[in-house]
């Protein structure tokens, strides 16, 4: 993010780059397989939760605008959708992603 100079969508950008950026480099990541267990698991999530509210409130000049917040969550949206499904089902993940990324402020 510290690369990035401009300051709105900052967060939406690398949020969405991250999250939807490792299965191009073929499988599951690891980052996205701890993930998932940390939503699944009691004493994780509420460590993990804690640490993004903090990140959002953190970055929240970065987030403000409505359609960042909407990006933001489509992202989360697609992930659990390629990891929950067959990878062959979901055809224009990469798309996806540059399409979000298009959306965001530059």
């Amino acid at each position: 993010m510290s690369a990035d100079k401009i300051i709105s969508g900052r967060f939406a950008r690398a949020y969405v780059d991250l999250i939807l950026s490792e299965r191009h480099g073929g499988g599951l990541g690891i980052a996205q397989a701890q993930s998932f267990t940390m939503m699944r698991e009691p004493r994780l999530y509420a460590l993990w939760s804690d640490w993004l509210m903090q990140c959002l409130a953190r970055h929240l000049e970065t987030r403000h605008e409505p359609q960042l917040s909407m990006i933001h969550h489509a992202a989360v949206g697609l992930w659990l959708a390629v990891f929950m499904a067959d990878a062959a089902s979901v055809t224009n993940e990469v798309e996806l992603r540059h399409r979000m990324l298009r959306l965001l402020p530059w």
